[in-house]
């Protein structure tokens, strides 16, 4: 099992003076947002330290006191998608869809654009994540809908943020269209990514982006664009390798205190992926191992629900 350090996170000493000094900001706290904004935060320490329940308690009550304050939408918003991503992680699918959903409709209608079209982004990798491929693409597009209007009429800021983020659906939708469409598809969308990267700067979760081509195992003559840009072999497993690789860098080199380490999701979904292609190999105690080693990273983070989701999909038949 891997260690809070390593997993990027603080001490549970440091958390626990987090929590008291929350604790006296809440007493503290002339109005009932502010005091709904210390409960959130108060949450986000409490999942950290692996008490999910309480955590999920706590951010649905701030939810709770944000409305009855008729308070601007977006303390709501906040919530319900913090709610969405922790139920995700502990196997509650359908509280996840539906507060991811209802961050996405509240954060438009208040004008959040960007952060709309995060929460769409973020529901349609879930729903890749647990086999609904169509209602993934669909969270996929509204994502890129609201994206695109940024680009065409914000400021320059989120201009260049809305590039970033429209990265990363990039990134995402390469890895669906490898899961669920063809390799046509995979391979397009892969291409698109790391294109973008070549001329912007841009790299938001490549991980993802490079995964596609081993999943999809497309024919050389078809990969051969994506290979090209990238500079790596075609064949499947230099490219898991290299996955691999890259996201057991990120956490060996991410400092701890800055929360969960950058590709965590995409590096336990990397090893499945790469475990279940050794299986396929008739390497069965490389995959396995390689599939075990996913489970332990989700149980250290605790996240119940990806590591049964993990031994479901891709675990000992």
């Amino acid at each position: 099992m891997h260690t809070h350090e390593e997993l990027g996170l603080e001490s549970p000493v440091a958390y626990q003076a987090e929590l008291r000094r929350l604790s006296a900001e809440a007493d503290r706290a002339a109005t009932p947002e502010a005091a709904a904004a210390a409960l959130l935060a108060t949450g986000r320490v409490n999942e950290k330290l692996g008490k999910f329940v309480l955590a999920f308690a706590q951010a649905r009550e701030a939810r709770t006191v944000f409305r009855d304050a008729a308070a601007e939408p977006a303390g709501v918003a906040e919530c319900a998608h913090t709610m969405a991503v922790w139920s995700f992680h502990q196997g509650d699918d359908e509280t996840s869809f539906r507060c991811f959903r209802e961050a996405a409709a509240l954060r438009e209608a208040a004008g959040e654009l960007l952060r709309s079209a995060q929460s769409w982004h973020n529901l349609g990798y879930v729903l890749c994540r647990t086999g609904r491929a169509e209602d993934a693409f669909a969270a996929f597009r509204e994502a890129e809908r609201l994206l695109h209007r940024v680009r065409a009429e914000g400021p320059s800021d989120l201009r260049e943020k809305a590039v970033r983020d429209g990265a990363f659906i990039l990134s995402h939708t390469a890895y669906a269209n490898a899961r669920y469409r063809t390799a046509a598809d995979a391979v397009g969308a892969a291409t698109a990514y790391f294109t973008l990267v070549a001329r912007t700067g841009v790299h938001r979760e490549p991980l993802l982006a490079r995964l596609a081509l081993p999943v999809a195992c497309p024919d050389p003559a078809l990969a051969r664009p994506l290979t090209d840009l990238t500079g790596l072999a075609p064949d499947p497993e230099t490219w898991f390798r290299f996955v691999v690789a890259e996201g057991r860098h990120a956490l060996a080199t991410h400092r701890p205190g800055q929360g969960r380490r950058p590709y965590l999701g995409a590096l336990l979904v990397a090893l499945a992926e790469y475990g279940a292609w050794c299986v396929a190999q008739g390497r069965r105690e490389e995959g396995l191992r390689l599939v075990g080693e996913a489970v332990s990273l989700a149980r250290s983070c605790g996240w119940a629900g990806e590591a049964e989701r993990i031994t479901a999909a891709y675990g000992p038949r």
